[in-house]
């Protein structure tokens, strides 16, 4: 399995949170500066699951077809049948249910197939808001699943990965060995005996700090 590490230099942003009127008949937006949501000072790597990220409970439109940040009014509000996925190489994907707007009673869809619109030709079929299959172009697919990440190659389904996040480093495991993610506490070495022809093999992994300059 490669590992790969990303780098986006677009680190910070601003997050829009509500409309509030201080005035009569006038509003400011209220936000908040949110500092690399999706990765780690703007990395990331292929040993991440992506992120599921669905609208929220503010993101709706006035029937006319512009934005209405106030919340649900009914009959008069709108919202988009999509989800965000934010893929481990740092790139960020829209998925949509469907291209017509729903009614808007105060809930976010969040069942059903979504496709993306962007060409990269994924799909994700969700049964609620933390459980779903997302599958790639390639045929890989992530199972998301009660805490769990299952990552499964499509020449390699009886081998797949699962993700089991603790208290300790986050472990990638199959039915042949794990390799745990970003072991912080083993720098002087972390070893690994993996099943090989005629025997076993051993892998010893070691790290070491990045300079601070």
């Amino acid at each position: 399995m490669p590992i790969n590490l990303n780098y986006s230099s677009k680190v910070w942003r601003l997050g829009f949170i509500k409309s509030v009127y201080y005035t009569y008949g006038g509003s400011n937006s209220v936000a908040e500066a949110i500092y690399s949501e999706y990765g780690t000072a703007g990395w990331t790597t292929s040993l991440d699951v992506p992120v599921i990220e669905w609208p929220k409970q503010n993101d709706c439109y006035w029937y006319t077809g512009k934005p209405y940040s106030m919340g649900t009014n009914y009959p008069y509000t709108f919202r988009v049948a999509r989800v965000f996925v934010h893929m481990p190489d740092g790139s960020t994907h829209e998925l949509r249910k469907a291209d017509q707007v729903y009614q808007d009673t105060g809930s976010i869809d969040m069942s059903g197939t979504f496709y993306a619109v962007d060409g990269s030709r994924m799909r994700y079929d969700s049964s609620g808001a933390l459980t779903g299959t997302l599958y790639l172009a390639d045929g890989t697919r992530y199972i998301f699943s009660a805490g769990t990440t299952q990552y499964m190659i499509a020449t390699e389904t009886l081998s797949a990965l699962t993700l089991r996040p603790g208290s300790g480093p986050t472990r990638w495991a199959n039915d042949r060995h794990a390799l745990a993610h970003q072991p912080a506490t083993h720098r002087s070495g972390l070893s690994y005996a993996i099943p090989g022809v005629g025997g076993t093999n051993t892998y010893t992994l070691k790290f070491q700090e990045l300079s601070q300059r």
